[in-house]
């Protein structure tokens, strides 16, 4: 499948739109300042690296509740009265540590 919104030249190399978006971010701080570009840079990578753990559970979390069928079970558990959900819901995201561009996608 080809992506028309694309530039020819990603989709010759068959780029990303978010990797085109780091590397324009990458490109703009050396542009404004040529110096910080290597400490953005592993900043950006050391914190992906810490939060990477997180990560991987959530989609090993997932993942296993989609085989299981046991995403169903937790479906069913959010409905009903809209007062218990909230709750339960508040409760669960509240006790997960992930945060929402973890557990949104």
């Amino acid at each position: 499948m080809t992506d028309l919104g694309l530039p020819a030249a990603a989709r010759r190399l068959h780029l990303d739109r978010v990797w085109l978006v780091i590397l324009a971010i990458l490109a703009t701080v050396a542009v404004l300042t040529p110096g910080e570009v290597t400490g953005v840079a592993r900043d950006a990578a050391g914190s992906l690296g810490q939060t990477a753990p997180f990560i991987a559970f959530a989609v090993l979390a997932v993942a296993t509740m989609r085989a299981t069928g046991s995403e169903a079970l937790l479906a069913r558990a959010f409905e009903g009265r809209e007062s218990r959900m909230i709750l339960l819901a508040a409760l669960m995201g509240g006790l997960a540590p992930f945060c929402s561009c973890e557990v949104i996608p």
